[in-house]
């Protein structure tokens, strides 16, 4: 086997896990248990300058508080909603339906 599929293999494990472990914190039963994660990986964010600690921490830890927090939920959902019109806005149609967007028609001159 060579190395990319095995790459590939891996990535998707690894995500798999991440989703997994994602949705168990989320629908755990302990708020205060997420809310707790949520602050420390915030606090570590504010804390970017140290090697293991770093920004990538900030976003994680109010994504895990906006489940808790009604006005963080409502600004994550309307991001997420904004995001995704965004990126079907853009993807290509596969199906025969008519695009959104204008196609430009190239128009050609008849042969003599």
């Amino acid at each position: 086997m060579s190395l990319v599929p095995r790459l590939k293999a891996m990535t998707v494990q690894v995500l798999q896990h991440v989703v997994q472990t994602d949705r168990r914190v989320r629908q755990g039963r302990s708020p205060w248990a997420r809310r707790l994660l949520g602050g420390a990986f915030v606090a570590g964010g504010l804390l970017w300058f140290l090697p293991v600690l770093g920004i990538w921490m900030l976003p994680l830890g109010l994504a895990l508080l906006s489940d808790d927090v009604g006005w963080m939920r409502r600004l994550r959902r309307r991001g997420h909603a904004r995001l995704l019109a965004w990126v079907n806005d853009r993807r290509p149609r596969r199906s025969g339906r008519a695009s959104r967007r204008p196609t430009r028609s190239v128009r050609r001159e008849p042969a003599d």
